[in-house]
């Protein structure tokens, strides 16, 4: 039985960092070299009797020593203790996000610090990507900090090594809460990792996960077939670009989503080119998702409605939603900004107003000045002035039922 102070040939064990579902992790020092601080990985006693979970913890040794990158946790060494197979890794001093995000309560990140933990994790998994390797298991509790606030991405114990295709058959495994839906069937690719980050992303910007279900059976079902809430729903200033970039990772086919990790992480951090995009017609919608708040603020005075402004982007056609994913955001009540449909002023308004009031005036007043036999004038002022009054009436009503929808 480990225990705080028991030595693991050269490290001393400081205290225990967390349990695991493979394992429990201990803070270590070296027995010479008393500044270095390490993190030792045990399998637990019971999963002695497994065979294929031992192999599992030795394969997450083998993949940490392929992937080396800055911002992928580290292997210094791997050995046996009384039978328990155990790694040597760095050392992260400053918790997971997981821990991060409680201590948040429920609250976004600021839009810089989250952009740069997604940046330094799209750039880890990016790497592996290139090794054909997929994590599988992306989550915030397998995101680490160091002490000067970098992040480190670890716990490659169910990652795939990929065949040339770019996809493997394999088990269902994950965290329910992060797996893509064809994870639920047991495939594993790029794309899988990167809906993973593109939940956490949603987490990071919105304060909760994209999708909340009681068990595992309804958080499949709810992954398969539901369209999550957009995230500027719940965070209002979050940048249409970023909603946008969301959504597209969350696609529920992969076909649908990013080329890569490293597409998805610029698409989150690169607004220019949604800036710089143009305005087309409303049948465009099929293809692109409505965009750009850059629209000059309404003048005291000029009459004017918002509606839905379906704008292009011809240099990164890749970071816009399909045409299904679209429709539905449409239905989902997506925050929108646009175009603005003029309508008639104030000034104009109040000009009708006074000749309906003067033409009626004139009509009420006529018997007492003017001769006989010019009442159709009169009856001339009364039309004119009841077809200016209906005129406003219609444009009130047209500037109403444009509002509601």
């Amino acid at each position: 039985m480990l225990k705080v102070n028991d030595y693991i040939d050269k490290y001393r064990l400081i205290s225990e960092v967390g349990s695991g579902t493979y394992g429990i992790v201990y803070q270590a020092q070296h027995t010479f070299f008393t500044n270095r601080i390490v993190a030792i990985k045990f399998m637990h006693a019971l999963s002695l009797q497994n065979a294929q979970e031992r192999d599992l913890f030795l394969e997450e040794a083998r993949l940490l020593e392929m992937v080396k990158h800055p911002h992928i946790l580290s292997i210094i060494d791997v050995g046996m203790h009384e039978g328990l197979p155990y790694l040597v890794t760095e050392y992260a001093g400053n918790g997971s996000l997981a821990d991060y995000l409680k201590r948040q309560q429920g609250k976004p990140l600021p839009v810089e610090e989250a952009l740069t933990i997604l940046s330094q994790i799209g750039q880890a998994l990016h790497y592996a990507h290139q090794q054909n390797i997929v994590h599988r298991d992306l989550k915030p509790e397998n995101i680490l900090f160091k002490a000067k606030g970098d992040v480190l991405l670890a716990d490659f114990g169910i990652a795939k090594i990929l065949t040339t295709v770019g996809i493997r058959q394999g088990t269902v495994a994950g965290t329910p809460a992060y797996m893509a839906p064809e994870q639920w069937q047991g495939l594993a690719s790029r794309e899988s990792d990167q809906y993973a980050l593109g939940c956490i992303a949603y987490e990071l910007f919105t304060g909760r996960r994209p999708f909340v279900a009681a068990n595992h059976i309804a958080m499949m079902w709810k992954q398969v077939q539901e369209h999550p809430v957009p995230p500027r729903q719940y965070n209002p200033d979050l940048p249409m670009h970023i909603e946008q970039a969301i959504l597209k990772a969350l696609a529920k086919k992969p076909e649908d989503r990013f080329p890569s990790v490293l597409a998805f992480t610029e698409a989150l951090l690169n607004a220019l080119p949604y800036n710089s995009m143009a305005p087309m017609s409303l049948a465009a919608s099929k293809d692109h998702l409505t965009a750009s708040s850059n629209q000059p603020p309404l003048r005291q005075g000029q009459g004017a409605i918002i509606l839905p402004a379906v704008l292009t982007n011809t240099t990164t056609p890749n970071n816009s939603l399909s045409s299904s994913q679209l429709s539905h955001y449409q239905d989902r009540n997506v925050p929108k900004q646009g175009f603005r449909v003029p309508l008639p002023a104030n000034a104009f308004r109040k000009f009708v107003l006074l000749l309906a009031f003067l033409s009626s005036a004139l009509f009420f007043l006529s018997p007492f000045y003017s001769p006989p036999g010019i009442l159709s004038i009169d009856y001339f002022l009364l039309f004119i002035g009841l077809g200016l009054l209906l005129l406003d009436l219609l444009l009130v009503c047209v500037k109403a039922l444009l509002l509601v929808h």
